[in-house]
């Protein structure tokens, strides 16, 4: 190991037996090269499908998809939110369901799966007698 070594980002650089060239480097993850000068690109090629953007980590990646496209190369479809349509009425609040329908999550004095019912409390007190 020699401590003049060319390598660089923390590779570990040999030396050739009884000669002053350098015969291999171990780079580390995320960099190649003779001497790890090289930092690897995950993003080249894109391996972002459908016009996704890429951001390089190193070793991995990153794919932001375009509207109507998901998945980790945004290779797959997205269908359109339950919510879309603002289905919750009376200011509830809309919650999409993994099996793609909806539910909804209403405000204080409505009801029903579209927060379109008027919630009536009970009456909880006493019962007038009759006279």
């Amino acid at each position: 190991l020699s401590s003049s070594s060319p390598r660089q980002n923390g590779g570990t650089c040999m030396d050739a037996e009884g000669s002053a060239a350098f015969s291999s480097c171990l780079c580390p993850p995320g960099f190649s090269g003779d001497f790890c000068e090289i930092g690897i690109d995950s993003c080249q090629p894109n391996p972002c499908l459908n016009g996704g953007n890429c951001t390089n980590h190193g070793l991995t990646f990153t794919c932001v998809c375009p509207h109507g496209f998901t998945g980790f190369t945004c290779n797959d479809t997205t269908s359109l939110s339950p919510c879309a349509g603002r289905p919750c009425a009376n200011e509830g609040t809309c919650v999409g369901q993994p099996d793609g329908t909806f539910r909804c999550i209403c405000q204080k004095w409505f009801t029903g799966p579209t927060c379109s019912l008027l919630h009536r409390p009970r009456n909880r007190s006493k019962p007038v007698a009759a006279k």
